[in-house]
């Protein structure tokens, strides 16, 4: 019977083990705030993708010991709208080009071919397909601001975030998690518009800092220029007179 009752408190000794620890050990906001790929919620992309490109990541001693510059922002689906439209521009209008003018050549030929001699199905798909194709271009790039924005205005949880802006590179916090990006290496270019600054982070993601969050405006467009250099762009339109 007492060998009974030993191996009884011996087995029982773990889970009090567990339920001790569990209580005893609070949970650290550092350990909330792990750096990895989980503060996707403060990116968009720039367009709609089968997979969704990775959010960049660093080690957690990324910028230790740097002077940072702290902003808890959130924002809005029109801001992301228009922060979106400047990214696409610089990043998607150039190959959209290409791509039109080429159809359209296509359409060009077939066209005149038509109009020279008598109208052949093959023809007339071609065509038609060229138009189409044309349009399908643009209307995605436009479709994809419209169902972005409308997704974040109708999300019932409210996005809050903390950038953390270094002379190197910028720290983005969330709830989930965080991720880090150097100036030139994860965060190739930085755009500044009437009511934001645009991170972009190659092709594929944009982070949207809107100004109004922004105290100290000057001490921050300073330190993005001084860290991307020549990468940083105003895209501000001057007002008409």
């Amino acid at each position: 019977m007492n060998e009974l009752k030993e191996k009884e408190e011996i087995s029982a000794k773990p889970e009090e083990t567990n339920q001790e620890n569990s209580e005893s050990e609070p949970i650290l906001e550092e350990e909330i705030a792990k750096p990895n790929a989980a503060a996707i919620h403060a990116g968009v992309t720039g367009e709609q993708y089968d997979m969704e490109p990775a959010t960049p990541e660093q080690d957690a001693d990324v910028f230790e010991g740097e002077d940072a510059i702290r902003i808890a922002y959130s924002f809005t689906g029109e801001e992301i709208k228009e922060g979106l439209q400047v990214f696409q521009r610089e990043t998607m209008f150039k190959k959209n080009m290409i791509y039109t003018l080429i159809l359209a050549a296509f359409f060009g030929v077939y066209s005149f071919s038509a109009f020279q001699n008598e109208p052949n199905a093959l023809t007339i798909f071609i065509c038609i397909m060229c138009i189409s194709v044309i349009g399908f271009i643009w209307y995605m790039p436009w479709n994809h601001r419209r169902l972005t924005a409308r997704a974040i205005d109708q999300s019932q949880d409210p996005l809050s975030f903390v950038m953390l802006i270094y002379p190197n590179g910028i720290r983005i916090n969330e709830e989930k998690g965080s991720c880090s990006m150097k100036f030139g290496k994860e965060i190739s270019k930085i755009a500044e518009t009437a009511k934001a600054f645009l991170f972009f982070s190659g092709k594929e993601r944009l982070f949207v800092l809107p100004k109004r969050f922004v105290e100290e405006e000057e001490t921050v467009r300073d330190r993005l220029k001084n860290g991307i250099g020549e990468k940083y762009i105003v895209r501000i339109k001057a007002d008409k007179k």
